[in-house]
């Protein structure tokens, strides 16, 4: 990776951070300092990306997740529960939901907080129409 941001397709942005894939690769650039973080690498390109509003927390991934904390730094999240990851939204200032691969047998909304890594299931969510990257969930 280069010094500049334009080898990154960007999952989420903030006033101070960046959060970008190149290929299967995700990093975290904080735009002040440019300091760049590798979180990790996914199986294919990473399905999402979702910076904290308050920037303090991250996550990313698919196949798996990444979860990067300011105090904390990054930890892999490998629970098939938690696996397959299209979407996610922040709920709470410690928590997000996660929409696991709906087009699956598995699809679901989780719920998981950042800080325990604790998770209960929302519900069942699956789609079964035609394949469409853009929806509301």
């Amino acid at each position: 990776m280069t010094g500049s941001k334009l080898n990154l397709r960007v999952l989420d942005e903030t006033n101070n951070l960046l959060l970008g894939h190149e290929y299967e690769y995700v990093y975290l650039i904080d735009k002040r300092s440019n300091k760049r973080l590798a979180l990790g690498g996914t199986y294919g390109d990473p399905a999402f990306g979702l910076i904290s509003k308050n920037n303090d927390w991250c996550l990313a991934g698919g196949s798996w997740l990444y979860l990067w904390k300011k105090l904390a730094g990054v930890s892999e999240i490998d629970e098939p529960e938690l696996s397959w990851v299209v979407k996610a939204r922040q709920v709470s200032n410690t928590e997000a939901e996660l929409l696991i691969d709906p087009w699956s047998a598995h699809g679901a909304i989780w719920l998981l907080d950042v800080y325990t890594l604790q998770k209960k299931k929302v519900k069942d969510f699956r789609r079964d129409d035609d394949y469409e990257e853009d929806f509301v969930w």
